[in-house]
């Protein structure tokens, strides 16, 4: 028994009063690490970690949680906390996943929601590469966009000829 624990039963005069004093102790403290974990797991968001690295931290923190409670949480409820730390960029994906009838697995979340995420990284892609190839046209569209003369004076050159 560690010292920070002698202090709790020390007022205890038989066994049977110290085994529930500790009994009592560690559901404490059990209950509260389960609160902390469920805490974590409603509030832990994707952010920038891949799809894989996110599945695995929401299932680590799942399986923390199991063993506190000593039940296994539903891999439903599981998706449920996981569907709700992604961003918007996901919505298409989460709508599809929460309408459908009958349960989803976590792989076949998992395997969407990387599908998505392939196909944000590749707009990304497309959109860098275009900005990157042809500046003068992006600096041209950022005149117009913020100078509405510059349309204007266009438009009257246009009109004259």
């Amino acid at each position: 028994m560690s010292e920070s624990m002698i202090g709790h039963v020390t007022h205890c005069v038989r066994a049977s009063e110290i085994w529930y004093t500790l009994e009592r102790l560690n559901a404490t403290q059990s209950r509260a690490r389960v609160l902390q974990l469920r805490s974590m797991l409603q509030t832990l968001k994707k952010g920038s970690m891949s799809i894989k690295e996110y599945f695995i931290k929401m299932k680590n923190v799942a399986d923390l949680i199991n063993v506190a409670c000593g039940h296994i949480m539903a891999d439903d409820k599981l998706l449920l906390y996981i569907l709700g730390g992604l961003g918007n960029e996901y919505d298409s994906v989460v709508v599809q996943l929460t309408g459908r009838q009958g349960s989803v697995s976590l792989e076949e979340a998992q395997c969407m929601l990387q599908t998505q995420e392939m196909r944000i990284e590749h707009q990304i892609a497309q959109v860098t590469a275009e900005v990157q190839g042809n500046p003068s046209a992006n600096y041209t569209n950022f005149r117009r966009k913020n100078n509405p003369q510059y349309g204007q004076a266009n438009d009257a050159i246009k009109k004259t000829t």
